[in-house]
C-alpha cells in the first residue's frame, strides 16, 4: 500500500497495473471461496486507493479466472490483462463482463502466433479484435509475452493488423 501511495500521484498516469496470478490453464489456483476470503479484501483496498487518485485499475492475472470475473467486475476493475484463448472462452467472457471490463490480449501465443502463417495471424487478429472491441473495451495484444518461437513475419502481421485497426496505418 505504501508503494501504491507513492506511485498514484505520478503525473501523467491513466491507471495502475497490479500483478496477480490467480489462475492456471485449467482453473483458479484456489477455490473462489478462498480467493474471496483471502485475496479480495486486500485487492479492494488497493483498488480504492488507486481510484481515490482518479486512476483506472488494471489487473494482470494469467490463467482461467472465469469464476471470479463477476467479482472483479463488481470490484471495479477497468482492464484485465491478459485474456487467454488457450484457457478461457474469450467471446463468452466478453458477453458476460465486457460491458464493464476492458480486455487486453486475446491473440494466442501458444497456437496462432508461433505456429500460424502471417495470413492466419492477420485473420485471427481481425476476428478477435472485431468481436472483443464491439461496444468498446478492447486492447489488441497477444495473450502473453511474445517468445522466441514466434516467427518475425507473424509478429509483423500482428503489429501491422493492429495498426490498421487503430487507424495508425
Amino acid at each position: 500500500m505504501v508503494m501504491l501511495e507513492n506511485i498514484i500521484h505520478t503525473p501523467g498516469l491513466d491507471g495502475i497495473l497490479l500483478g496477480s496470478d490467480w489462475g492456471s490453464q485449467k482453473d483458479l489456483l484456489m477455490s473462489p471461496t478462498t480467493w474471496r476470503e483471502l485475496i479480495r479484501p486486500g485487492e479492494i483496498q488497493e483498488y480504492e486507493l488507486i481510484r481515490s487518485a482518479g486512476l483506472d485499475v488494471w489487473v494482470h492475472s494469467c490463467g482461467d479466472i472465469r469464476r471470479i470475473l463477476p467479482d472483479l467486475k463488481e470490484m471495479g476493475v477497468d482492464v484485465l490483462n491478459p485474456i487467454q484463448p488457450e484457457c478461457m472462452d474469450i467471446y463468452k467472457i466478453k458477453e458476460e463482463v465486457g460491458d464493464r471490463i476492458c480486455f487486453w490480449g486475446g491473440i494466442s501465443t501458444q497456437q496462432i502466433l508461433p505456429y500460424g502463417t502471417p495470413e492466419q495471424v492477420r485473420a485471427e487478429t481481425l476476428k478477435v479484435a472485431g468481436a472483443l472491441s464491439r461496444g468498446g473495451g478492447y486492447i489488441t495484444a497477444p495473450s502473453q509475452e511474445i517468445q522466441k518461437d514466434v516467427p518475425f513475419e507473424n509478429l509483423c502481421a500482428l503489429i501491422d493488423t493492429a495498426a490498421e485497426l487503430s487507424g495508425i496505418r
